[in-house]
């Protein structure tokens, strides 16, 4: 499983939005990736913002499936 898939089985199980730190812990409770990486959290939002639907530069994903709806 990617990262990716982790992140939308997350967010598919909830009905409000998850800030990138909830959304690592429940990767990490679900056992659904193991990170390697210094920083997990800012892999999750990269991973996030490389999809995320009014956000674009050189290494955004070209189809986009998520969307922030709230800054917290």
């Amino acid at each position: 499983m990617t990262i990716y898939e982790a992140i939308k089985i997350v967010l598919s199980e909830t009905k409000n939005g998850l800030t990138a730190t909830e959304i690592y812990s429940e990767i990490i409770n679900r056992s659904l990736y193991t990170f390697g990486a210094k920083n997990p959290i800012n892999v999750v939002n990269s991973q996030i913002r490389r999809r995320c639907v009014g956000l674009s530069f050189p290494t955004a994903h070209r189809i986009k499936t998520f969307k922030i709806v709230d800054y917290r």
